[in-house]
């Protein structure tokens, strides 16, 4: 796959855009994940007087 490696081994540029883009979603969607979590955390936090475990 000439895509995807190079003589020496190396990752091609078009492989390494793609992987960029994937770790770019992955980290939008952990910070989603993360607000969303501290939302639920508070909820329950201000409902039961506990505050939600990590």
């Amino acid at each position: 796959m000439p895509c995807f490696v190079g003589d020496a081994g190396e990752l091609q540029p078009c492989v390494l855009d793609h992987l960029r883009a994937q770790l770019a979603e992955l980290d939008s969607r952990m910070a989603d994940l993360a607000r969303a979590r501290a939302a639920l955390g508070a909820i329950v936090a201000s409902t039961t007087g506990t505050p939600a475990q990590q």
